[in-house]
């Protein structure tokens, strides 16, 4: 039995990073992968996605040219060519992940599903390996809703629609979230009929109301279909098409689709790692719990990135790994740190720290900064007027509590206001700076000079 100082779990974005620096410092260090390393994000999310909404973006900008004065016409989307970018960029960066493996000599690569047999044992096809320390970051997984009739039909998840062969002529998309939203402008840009059958009563339900009917309104100019308020009832196989059968405000209708997509949330992957040997406390959504050292229930097992349910970022699992190596290695404390998010829509949509109806729940008397971006002379002359700068200020002490950008570039814009945020700022410090003219971060600078208190509070 192979023993080590340091076993990883999972090969994502926050795995491989620890186990590379663990393995330099001179433990001896193993990381296990059942699939590829890099993860979900490299592999099946942030990159690849992003890689193909860019190509989306593109077209979409080509059949809109003759309003900036360009006439040009598009000819055809070649989808697999699409697809073919996508996977050859994902390949040079994958390819750069395993040359880091192979260049260090004290970090081995062990492939296959990892089975604890105790909380210092685990098992990977025939052979047991013995570690003192354990870090699980083995991610989460589509989490598939319980309807009937669902498994009569090659429904899609993010995993399979990124590497389609061809291009869908209809897509259904049960959920409206970051995920549902992106694809579901991604395909649409690329042709498909799009409709989404949202649950809540708006799309991305996590942001304020302001920037979920910011985002409608783009939506349904593009030709997608917003069907909020729906329920869906039952799924049917139709000789190749598939019927998707639910409930929109009390009203039972039919959408029939060549392609569903189910974008309806993730859950843990604990239990696939036969977990209950080790000893180690989940919640009850079956995350595994964490105190502020991302220690387990367990001494010798920590756990980072989606699989403990906080926040579920690339940045900040990230950031968790950088944490937990400091913590190991030079007995530094764990920071908690304010962690922004970003929905690549178009306008994208980028938020940190609390939102309105946050900040006003949590008993905050708050002022409102906001500023269209129609009013954003960098944003009139590149055509992108839709959205916002919002800010939201705590009005005892002109402390920033949080802002929302829906918007171009919104995803760049919002770290002024992290680095505001981390650093207690008031919202006089960002509106006393100049911001160069012209540019969309002036938007940024009027909105914090222009706080007003909202109405009703």
């Amino acid at each position: 039995m192979k023993k080590y100082d340091f076993i990883v779990i999972g090969g994502g974005m926050a795995g491989m990073p620890i186990a590379n620096k663990l393995a330099y410092k001179g433990y001896n260090t193993a990381i296990i992968e059942k699939d590829l390393l890099g993860g979900t994000c490299l592999n099946r999310g942030c990159i690849p996605t992003k890689t193909m909404l860019h190509s989306a973006k593109v077209a979409h900008i080509i059949r809109n040219s003759e309003r900036f004065g360009v006439l040009s016409e598009l000819i055809k989307i070649d989808f697999p060519a699409v697809i073919k970018r996508k996977d050859d960029l994902i390949s040079k960066i994958r390819k750069g992940a395993y040359k880091q493996v192979e260049n260090n000599n004290n970090l081995d690569l062990i492939e296959g599903e990892a089975k604890f047999l105790s909380n210092s044992t685990v098992q990977v096809l025939e052979k047991v390996y013995q570690s003192q320390n354990f870090i699980i970051n083995t991610g989460v997984i589509p989490n598939i809703p319980l309807i009937k009739g669902l498994e009569t039909v090659n429904y899609l998840t993010n995993n399979e629609i990124l590497n389609l062969k061809e291009l869908p002529k209809s897509l259904a998309i049960l959920g409206g979230g970051y995920i549902g939203a992106e694809f579901a402008q991604m395909f649409a840009r690329f042709g498909s009929l799009v409709n989404i059958l949202q649950r809540p009563d708006r799309l991305v339900n996590n942001e304020d109301a302001d920037i979920s009917e910011v985002l409608q309104s783009v939506f349904e100019k593009e030709g997608i279909n917003v069907h909020l308020n729906s329920i869906t009832t039952s799924v049917e196989n139709l000789k190749g098409k598939i019927k998707i059968n639910y409930i929109e405000n009390g009203i039972e209708s039919t959408i029939i689709a060549s392609h569903l997509l189910i974008a309806t949330g993730r859950k843990s992957t604990a239990h696939l790692l036969d977990i209950e040997n080790t000893g180690v406390d989940l919640n009850e959504k079956g995350f595994i719990k964490i105190n502020s050292s991302y220690k387990t229930s367990q001494e010798n097992i920590w756990a980072i990135g989606d699989i403990t349910g906080n926040p579920m970022f690339t940045h900040s699992a990230r950031d968790e790994s950088e944490q937990l190596y400091q913590a190991i290695t030079k007995k530094t404390k764990i920071t908690k740190k304010i962690i922004p998010s970003a929905i690549f829509t178009d306008p994208e949509i980028a938020s940190v720290g609390l939102t309105e109806l946050q900040a006003i729940s949590k008993g905050f008397s708050v002022k409102i900064g906001k500023q269209p971006f129609s009013q954003v002379a960098r944003a009139l002359a590149m055509g992108v007027t839709d959205g916002f700068v919002k800010i939201i200020i705590n009005e005892k002490d002109h402390k920033i509590l949080g802002a929302q950008i829906i918007g171009e570039s919104a995803g760049e814009l919002i770290h002024e206001f992290v680095l505001a945020i981390n650093n207690k700022l008031k919202i006089q410090d960002i509106a006393k700076g100049i911001h160069i003219h012209p540019t969309l971060s002036e938007g940024v600078n009027s909105a914090a000079g222009g706080v007003h208190k909202p109405a009703g509070n």
